[in-house]
């Protein structure tokens, strides 16, 4: 992958770094590290060792000067970026019949690109000696290419200039150079005049089972001239016995991995399809103009089941294509669902070798991850600049995810190793909420970007017993960190995203923990951090709402809502624990999810609770579970001297129903409701044996009630008794609708309505009592 970078780092460039020879010409000679330009992309010709970022003391930020905006106060249109350079500035050993190609961030302004803001010269002989020659535009014009009206002179160093500012070079949109693009290369002593050939292609000729969604993915013998391709460079065409079906599909195509070309259809195949890819001698050329010299086609078939069904392979590292790769470099193989262990770990699945020849497999460790990612380590050193292929079989005796379902044909991907092993360190580039940072949303994504790839086994999260190398942690010694998931699938980016149904607390500073040494997060090269790695954020501060704010949110939020009632605590037989809390009499109410911890303070029927606490709540998510609006994550601080008793809940708080349908009002409300017990049902336990309370006229509303613990010393029994209650209780909904639950009984006061409907006695009042009228 390129690294993008503002050309003003470019400026006033002479480079001297070597690249290895096109054709036939003599090996490279070795670089002249003092010379390089660490803001150099390493496809451009620097080392990516030594180039992975640039300096933050200088490139931390735009002059406000001078970057505020244009003079007419409008916002600047991005800067054009370079993302390649061919040759490489700083190669020697360059072919004298070599052109010299660039490619750039957008499409350019073909007009703009002239002998004088483009140009090549002998370096001994300054500007004046311009080299004549021609110019020439990719597709899409993001790349061009000046071919030399003759061969350049031997053994010569030459100098290339592209202008930058409001006259040099611009983009098709405007775009600008900020500065001049220069940099130098020394020619061979002879010419290339070895043709492009085809190293490797997938699909392979005659691969069955390909995906709906496949590419292909061309491989050539050398860097080739993007420029020389076009849709006349090759042929997809729907093929089936020996005869071409149809006109040619359109497909595109993309040379940013140049030796590789990937070529993309517009359309997904469809299922069982027969193709015929063809691409055309003449229709590409080096760097050097030699052409293709034969045509090179390839059939193959399509799958018969759908991609969405099957698993695929959606990342690699190495990556395809990819040059310079560390000696001790380990593989990781990421699947679009999780696979068979067994299927993956096989070494007649996935395997690497040398070269193109599958007999060379190389002998590796196989270790899982995170499935669907699984790492391997060759158990011995790779060889130094030398081309690997990593194969992962499909079909029948291939990989399969967990139901079974084979990968539709082969994958293959290729890379290049560079002179040795990584011997620099693993380091944090970066790091997301940045460190100090303030404001953050609740759910934030925690990003972490390495300066290589890490080793997906050596990130992990925190398990019983065991310190994760990544914590996100509310403590600044990382004790009891967040839970989520982790993402290494842009790796070297390692993501964190906190448990969805819950969320950092408002107000709250955090702290992200990376372990370094030989105990923490390694790359797939064997480095190391030297030391941990430590940042912190803080949350956003809340605004100030009602409980009707919060019912009116799902997702993170950052609401406080001062001075409720915790009004019931809902326990066992229940699985989850948590407790209601309302304003004022008629709602709105809401339910307030602890999972398995009791809330301290704790409202009745919580055990040994007499009183109904008053909270300050400040929450950063609500959900729903069975149509049930609960916060899920919160922070509350209690107001000691506002707790009330019942007298002042039943005064306040409890609303009584006459004869109104409990609905979407009443959720999570407390109510009282007087009425008679019908249509009994089994439930699913003796806990929640189901009536219907029927009220007012006609009205009705599912009780759950406890067989042992309110049913029997109360005398109801399980049938359509009619029997008469009061019940005072919040509203609560499942799958099955809205319900009341009542806890506490009693049988020692007097059971009419009259004597419960008191003042004086409403501190007598259980959730359920049997009434007598």
């Amino acid at each position: 992958m390129y690294l993008h970078h503002r050309l003003s780092l470019f400026a006033a460039l002479v480079l001297s770094l070597s690249l290895a020879a096109c054709g036939e010409d003599p090996p490279p000679q070795a670089p002249d590290a003092s010379a390089a330009d660490a803001s150099l992309p390493p496809d451009a010709g620097s080392d990516p060792d030594k180039d992975a970022g640039t300096d933050p003391n200088t490139d931390a930020g735009t002059d406000p000067e001078t970057d505020a905006g244009t003079p007419d106060g409008s916002i600047p249109l991005e800067d054009l970026e370079l993302r390649s350079v061919t040759p490489a500035f700083g190669s020697s050993s360059v072919p004298t019949n070599a052109s010299v190609t660039l490619t750039f961030s957008a499409a350019l302004d073909e007009a703009s690109v002239t002998s004088e803001t483009f140009f090549l010269y002998r370096t001994s002989s300054g500007e004046q000696a311009k080299v004549a020659g021609a110019f020439g535009f990719s597709s899409g014009a993001t790349a061009v290419s000046f071919t030399p009206s003759s061969s350049l002179a031997n053994s010569t160093g030459y100098t290339l200039v592209v202008r930058g500012g409001e006259s040099g070079v611009a983009g098709a949109a405007g775009e600008r150079l900020v500065s001049d693009i220069t940099g130098s290369f020394t020619t061979a002593s002879s010419s290339d005049q070895t043709a492009p050939t085809l190293a490797s292609i997938t699909p392979a000729d005659g691969e069955v089972d390909v995906p709906l969604d496949a590419v292909i993915r061309v491989r050539f013998s050398e860097q080739i001239d993007p420029t020389s391709l076009s849709a006349e460079s090759f042929e997809l065409i729907e093929w089936w016995d020996g005869n071409p079906q149809g006109a040619p599909l359109a497909a595109t195509w993309d040379a940013s991995a140049n030796p590789t070309v990937v070529f993309t259809p517009a359309e997904r195949f469809e299922v069982g399809d027969e193709l015929k890819f063809t691409l055309f001698a003449g229709g590409v050329k080096d760097l050097a103009g030699n052409e293709l010299r034969a045509d090179y086609s390839i059939i193959f078939d399509c799958a018969w089941v759908s991609p969405e069904n099957t698993p695929r392979v959606i990342a690699t590292s190495p990556a395809d294509g990819q040059t310079g790769v560390p000696t001790s470099a380990a593989i990781t193989v990421t699947f679009s669902k999780r696979m068979r262990q067994a299927t993956v770990v096989s070494p007649t699945t996935v395997m690497l070798y040398r070269g193109t020849d599958p007999a060379g497999a190389i002998t590796m460790t196989r270790e899982t991850y995170n499935n669907p990612t699984f790492v391997f380590y060759p158990q011995a050193a790779l060889q130094a600049n030398t081309p690997y292929t990593l194969r992962v079989v499909g079909g029948a005796s291939g990989v399969k995810d967990e139901s079974d379902n084979p990968m539709t044909g082969n994958f293959l991907a290729s890379f290049t190793t560079g002179s040795g092993p990584d011997t620099g360190p693993l380091e944090v580039v970066s790091v997301t909420p940045a460190d100090g940072a303030s404001g953050v949303v609740p759910d934030a994504l925690v990003e972490v970007t390495f300066n290589k790839p890490v080793d997906p086994a050596s990130v992990f999260l925190s398990y019983p017993g065991t310190p994760g190398t990544l914590r996100v942690s509310p403590y600044a010694d990382g004790s009891f960190p967040e839970q989520g998931a982790l993402d290494l699938s842009n790796n070297p980016v390692v993501r964190f995203q906190i448990d969805p149904g819950t969320a950092y607390e408002i107000e709250r500073t955090y702290h992200v923990k990376i372990t370094g040494g030989a105990q923490g997060v390694r790359s797939l090269t064997g480095a190391t951090m030297a030391a941990d790695f430590a940042s912190t954020f803080t949350v956003q501060a809340p605004t100030e709402g009602t409980i009707a704010d919060l019912r009116a949110v799902d997702g993170v939020c950052a609401i406080r809502v001062r001075g409720v009632y915790m009004t019931y605590f809902r326990g066992q037989p229940d699985s989850w624990k948590g407790f209601f809390i309302q304003e004022s009499r008629g709602g709105p109410g809401i339910y307030v999810l602890t999972g398995n911890r009791n809330p301290n303070p704790g409202p009745p029927p919580m055990w040994g609770a007499t009183r109904y606490p008053n909270i300050d709540i400040t929450v950063s998510r609500v959900g729903d579970f069975e149509g049930l609006k609960q916060v899920l994550a919160f922070t509350m601080t209690e107001n000691t001297a506002a707790a009330a008793d019942f007298i002042d809940m039943r005064r306040d708080i409890v609303e009584v129903i006459g004869d109104v349908a409990i609905g979407e009002d009443h959720e999570s409300e407390y109510v009282q409701i007087d009425g008679t017990l019908t249509n009994y049902r089994p439930g699913g336990s003796k806990r929640n044996r189901l009536f219907d309370l029927a009220y007012g006229t006609n009205r009705r509303v599912t009780i759950k009630i406890d067989q042992d613990e309110l049913l029997a010393p109360l005398g109801i029994p399980l049938s359509n008794s009619n029997i008469r209650v009061r019940i005072v209780a919040p509203v609560q909904q499942d799958e099955g609708g809205y319900f009341i639950k009542p806890f506490v009984y009693t049988t020692d006061v007097p059971q009419t309505a009259a004597f419960l409907d008191d003042p004086a006695n409403w501190e007598l009042l259980p959730d359920i009592v049997r009434l007598t009228n």
